[in-house]
């Protein structure tokens, strides 16, 4: 049996999703994972001191870089 691949949330599923938590950190988190091609166990290993906030971009092991640019919503 192959992988399983989960449908992708609309703009307006993720900006709802965004309204509707009150914590800035579940806002946060929402918008990482869905605009940053992270993993989840990458974006639950993510510590404030990881985040380039001039850059706005998070360093993933391997080398790679995922924008943060997300988080301008919050």
């Amino acid at each position: 049996m192959g992988k399983t691949i989960l449908p992708a949330l609309t703009k307006e599923q993720v900006e709802y999703l965004i309204g509707v938590v009150e914590s800035p950190r579940d806002k946060a988190i929402i918008s990482l994972f869905t605009e940053s091609g992270l993993r989840l166990s990458e974006l639950a290993k993510i510590k404030a001191s990881d985040i380039d906030w001039p850059s706005r971009t998070i360093p993933r092991r391997g080398g790679e870089t995922h924008s943060a640019r997300a988080a301008k919503r919050l």
